[in-house]
């Protein structure tokens, strides 16, 4: 519930990151490789997924477009 109110997405996210957690939790390394690999592992799916899958899913869901930040006008 906390990264969903941080973002709309990061919920969603985290669900998606469970079975991934549970192949990590199954290889039987020390806490602290596991916690290190399933934050990394969270932060490449989340980075991926807001980069390349939710602007086109926001665009054909609700017409949505992005800011012009990089514009020159």
């Amino acid at each position: 519930m906390l990264l969903t109110l941080f973002s709309q997405v990061g919920g969603i996210i985290w669900l998606m990151c469970l079975p991934v957690f549970a192949k990590i939790n199954a290889r039987g390394m020390r806490f602290i490789y596991r916690t290190a690999l399933k934050t990394a592992s969270f932060l490449v799916i989340y980075t991926i997924s807001v980069v390349w899958i939710v602007p086109p899913l926001a665009k054909w869901q609700c017409g949505r477009v992005p800011l012009p930040v990089w514009s020159n006008a």
